[in-house]
């Protein structure tokens, strides 16, 4: 049912204590970055035999990290986190410290109703392709609203400006596109999913398309120009074109079968990729504690699941995934982060699944061994 298998290649525990892994991200192509639920942020080098930890930078119960977001390739040495604090912090991967070279604030007028704190405590961030400079951010809700903030890298951090009418609920993800660096996609509890223009000055010419996925989104992918893959928190996925406004939906019992799972209750989405050539990849695991799975499907452009690979021995659930770059030949490597705190790398096997090999064994045992056993019987 599953033509590959992927085992675990390495893996590393990011903390002594109890630690959830909340956040991946491509550094370079030998380098990514992680994020602890306790605030720790760490590069990790994937290239080698074992994941090695080469910058860290330890986390802060007063400005928990919410968010992460690489500069490309135009500055690789780069990060840049939000956090509670209402903060956005531009990390330089070559400096070990715990304080942040820039220090991004909001300094607008839009402070939220009476009563309400000062600071918009900040739940996702990105930045532009190829331009550095520009970094968004996406608000919690604070009073009725949720924005979207602007600050400019190249003028010390100075904030644009934002978008003050685009979310009425938590802003969960924001993503540029990566075909066409003007677009920005972002994504909410309202159960909204808004494309807007960041070429245009005025908000209402900014916002180009939106979406209305009547459920929570958790997280969006673009997967070129005018398709964006939504995930929701009710685990299903949707499927948008940008350009016609039609959509299809992938609901949990759909992607239970896909998975080969009979019950749905325990099925979850663990990530969504659309960084390499092909169709859509889609990482789905059980929570089922007798009978734990993790599985990588191919979503294609109509809508449909299909099985092709299985994760052996995946162990607790998996919060974040990514696909790390592989040869022309060769299937990508899967990094997943667990709710354990472990990272793990996986690579594909040379051999069937343990499934298809104790299928494989079953059918010689009933078949040829059966066979011999009737000769002693034989009138021959």
């Amino acid at each position: 049912m599953f033509p590959l298998v992927y085992t675990p290649a390495a893996s590393t525990c990011l903390g002594l204590d109890t630690c959830i892994v909340t956040h991946l991200r491509h550094v370079t192509r030998d380098q990514v970055c992680c994020v602890v639920h306790t605030g720790l942020v760490a590069v990790y080098d994937v290239s080698s035999a074992s994941l090695t930890r080469v910058w860290s930078v330890p986390g802060d119960p007063e400005a928990r990290v919410t968010g992460i977001a690489t500069c490309h390739v135009s500055d690789p040495r780069s990060l840049v986190t939000c956090a509670s604090d209402g903060c956005v912090r531009v990390w330089d991967t070559r400096q070990q410290g715990t304080q942040a070279p820039l220090v991004m604030r909001d300094t607008s007028e839009h402070r939220g109703p009476p009563g309400v704190s000062g600071h918009k405590p900040l739940s996702c961030v990105a930045t532009r392709p190829g331009d550095q400079a520009l970094v968004v951010a996406g608000t919690e809700q604070v009073g009725q609203d949720a924005w979207l903030l602007f600050w400019d890298t190249r003028a010390g951090g100075k904030l644009m400006g934002g978008y003050w009418s685009v979310h009425s609920d938590d802003v969960t993800s924001v993503q540029f596109s990566g075909d066409n660096s003007d677009l920005l996609a972002s994504g909410g509890t309202d159960g909204q999913v808004n494309v807007l223009d960041v070429s245009k000055s005025d908000e209402e010419e900014a916002l180009t398309q939106c979406h209305n996925t009547q459920d929570s989104v958790a997280g969006i992918e673009w997967a070129g120009e005018q398709r964006i893959v939504i995930t929701t928190h009710t685990e299903g996925l949707q499927d948008w074109a940008v350009n016609t406004g039609s959509h299809f939906t992938v609901s949990r019992d759909e992607m239970t079968r896909a998975m080969r799972r009979r019950v749905s209750d325990h099925v979850y989405t663990a990530g969504v990729h659309s960084s390499f050539s092909g169709p859509v990849s889609v990482l789905a695991g059980s929570r089922d504690l007798a009978s734990p799975c993790l599985r990588l499907l191919s979503l294609s452009d109509n809508g449909q699941l299909e099985a092709r690979a299985e994760l052996a021995r995946p162990g607790p659930s998996v919060r974040c995934s990514i696909l790390l770059e592989a040869g022309d030949t060769e299937e990508a490597t899967v990094l997943t982060g667990g709710e354990d705190g472990v990272l793990r790398l996986w690579r594909r096997s040379g051999g069937e699944s343990e499934a298809a090999e104790k299928r494989s064994g079953e059918r010689k045992i009933g078949g040829l061994e059966a066979r011999e056993r009737n000769k002693p019987y034989s009138k021959t």
